[in-house]
């Protein structure tokens, strides 16, 4: 970034920042100086619902990194995936116990949206929200360490370690917004969508 305001000396940029995002974005404004460069900021105070539905509308794709469990894309040191190793995944549901996982398989959004079973934990760092999503599965979640925030469009509820939530397939953010990491367990199993969801397509995430 230093190179780049150095060798074309602009008079302003601009920045996707969110104020929901972290502690700190919520109290930017929409326009600000930054020693002689002024920073803007167009969507400051959209939330994840409106990002989601303005792709959607768009026909915007998501960063490629997001199928893979990134929930947090930016340069090197802020880049990290949620998602931790996946523990175990089943071809199909019903489950054949006498087959075993294929070697070298990755938790990625492709294998959730399947006719897979998986088995995996996530992690989400202070500060850390998610984009409004959904997936065409049913996935039953654990809480094991930290607190987060399970927000959809009607509402929101804080989750703590011993918790159990049971996601159907409805559009949903999470939201980290305590001091400590997050760890929970997650299960998902192959659903039909949502009906109404099915038929616009919003939320495959």
């Amino acid at each position: 970034m230093d190179r780049a305001l150095s060798e074309f000396a602009p008079r302003a940029w601009i920045a996707g920042l969110r104020r929901g995002q972290t502690a700190h974005r919520a109290s930017l404004r929409c326009v600000e100086r930054q020693g002689n460069i002024y920073k803007v900021h167009p969507i400051l105070a959209w939330d994840d619902e409106q990002v989601h539905h303005y792709m959607r509308a768009n026909d915007l794709p998501y960063h490629p990194l997001r199928l893979k469990g990134y929930r947090s894309i930016g340069d090197a040191h802020s880049t990290a995936a949620s998602w931790g190793p996946l523990a175990w995944s089943t071809a199909e549901a019903p489950a054949d116990n006498e087959a075993v996982p294929e070697p070298g398989l990755t938790l990625n959004m492709d294998l959730i949206h399947s006719r897979a079973s998986c088995f995996f934990l996530v992690r989400t760092p202070p500060g850390s929200r998610s984009e409004m999503h959904a997936t065409n599965t049913i996935d039953y979640i654990t809480m094991i360490s930290g607190e987060i925030i399970f927000g959809v469009e009607t509402g929101e509820i804080a989750l703590s370690p011993g918790d159990l939530l049971v996601d159907r397939g409805i559009l949903h953010y999470w939201y980290n917004g305590g001091t400590d990491e997050c760890l929970h367990s997650v299960v998902t199993l192959p659903a039909n969508p949502v009906r109404g969801r099915a038929e616009d397509g919003r939320g495959r995430g």
